[in-house]
């Protein structure tokens, strides 16, 4: 919701930046020429790959640009954000381990449909 006062009135967005703000790119804006009612807002955005450097550092920027004195509020509330795109990774199947000897085993499988990697894990005890 926006309580606008007079024009030019700045322009409000929301961004995302993988620079600690340094730079964002806009994924949603107004410029108010009045008043805003509430309203739900929904913008996406993709993010780089998972264990790149840039989506450890992802930031959801809330700008405003411009003559700032002509706008009295304006008012933010009930964020979420939602993966729509994640899909959980199935297990392998057929897992099996046959020991050959007291200090090696030999580990078979089925690969999941998408034939991700998978990760055998030591644990002691």
């Amino acid at each position: 919701m926006v309580d606008w006062f007079a024009s030019p009135a700045p322009t409000l967005g929301i961004g995302v930046s993988y620079d600690n703000g340094s730079t964002y790119t806009s994924i949603w804006s107004i410029t108010p020429t009045g008043n805003v009612n509430q309203q739900t807002i929904n913008a996406s955005f993709i993010t780089p790959v998972s264990d790149s450097p840039d989506a450890i550092n992802m930031n959801i920027v809330f700008y405003v640009n411009g003559y700032s004195y002509n706008l009295d509020y304006w008012y933010i509330d009930d964020i979420i954000m939602v993966d729509d795109d994640y899909s959980a990774v199935p297990d392998p199947t057929n897992v099996s381990a046959t020991a050959i000897s007291t200090s090696q085993i030999n580990v078979a499988f089925t690969p999941n449909s998408s034939n991700n990697n998978v990760v055998v894990q030591h644990l002691s005890f």
